[in-house]
């Protein structure tokens, strides 16, 4: 079960290991600018592969519970479906199911591991497998191995680091389960972190944060939902997104500066203040406009400097 490239990635390597007797994934979505009907990537490599694949409109689909019966699969895998998996579903393999979670478990339950893991400025995260239970990631854990978070990850080459890990740790824990060589580990309730999904508001920048807390939003929102914010230019106020940017900890905004405030032109970009340090902006796209460097940007606009983002 599983939906993303994300996911497709994993499928790739169980089936090259294992006998792959069908795929769960979720319906076809509207995609793009046009609006266009687009499958899954886990749809589109099940088919290239030429296993059977369903899409119930949801988990709780009672023929679901009824085709997983008909496949009479030993054990399933589960890498980011979309849905939490119902009692029904997950008594029918004979030995359950298996989740395979980007984050070293229990720390960053949730939907959104990755830019969480980013975000908080960890310096490693990693995959592991779990026993699936009724409640969210709250299953017994099997196997985990970590990851180092780079300073110039964002949540999409996060994501593609990961992925050939998690590939191979699910492999060798289904196969361990089947040797019945594993030992699942319950998780320690007092280390339980929380990573709900990423919405809109997520990605609004407050320069009254820290210059490294936004330089982490920044990469970790990339590429959804972006970071955002606004200023005024021509006498109107228009939309800003802000798509790279590192912070200068150690270096001070003038006095008197508020943060927010465009401070002028550095050798690393658009220097602005913040509630703590400088960021200095890389790369920005105004709204309706392509994405430019943010010196080019500031040639631009010669009334930029002084200019509050955020107002």
């Amino acid at each position: 079960m599983g939906t993303p490239e994300f996911g497709a990635v994993h499928l790739d390597a169980l089936a090259r290991s294992f006998d792959v007797v069908g795929v769960v994934t979720q319906p076809d979505r509207p995609s793009g600018r046009g609006r266009t009907l687009t499958a899954p990537p886990v749809k589109t490599l099940a088919e290239q592969l030429g296993i059977p694949t369903i899409q119930p409109e949801s988990a709780k689909d009672e023929g679901l519970v009824r085709q997983l019966a008909e496949w009479r699969a030993d054990v399933g895998a589960v890498v980011a479906y979309g849905g939490i998996l119902p009692a029904a579903v997950i008594d029918v393999p004979r030995l359950g199911w298996v989740n395979l979670h980007p984050s070293l478990l229990p720390r960053w339950r949730g939907g959104a591991p990755v830019p969480w893991a980013i975000m908080a400025g960890d310096c490693v995260t990693g995959v592991s497998t779990q026993q699936v239970r009724p409640r969210l990631d709250t299953g017994d854990v099997l196997l985990q191995r970590e990851v180092t978070i780079l300073p110039t990850d964002t949540t999409e080459t996060l994501f593609c680091r990961l992925a050939p890990v998690g590939a191979e740790l699910l492999v060798d824990t289904l196969r361990g389960l089947d040797e019945g060589t594993l030992r699942a580990k319950p998780q320690d309730p007092a280390l339980v972190t929380y990573a709900p999904k990423l919405t809109k508001a997520d990605g609004r920048i407050d320069w009254e944060r820290d210059a490294a807390w936004i330089a982490r939003q920044i990469r970790a929102c990339r590429p959804w939902p972006g970071t955002y914010t606004h200023m005024s230019l021509g006498g109107k106020t228009v939309g800003l997104r802000v798509l790279a940017a590192e912070a200068l900890c150690e270096a001070k905004a003038p006095p008197g500066s508020r943060p927010g405030q465009v401070i002028g032109p550095g050798n690393k970009g658009m220097l602005v203040a913040t509630g703590d340090g400088l960021l200095a902006v890389s790369e920005i796209q105004r709204e309706g406009k392509k994405a430019m460097p943010a010196d080019a940007f500031m040639a631009g606009h010669a009334d930029l400097v002084g200019k509050t983002l955020g107002e």
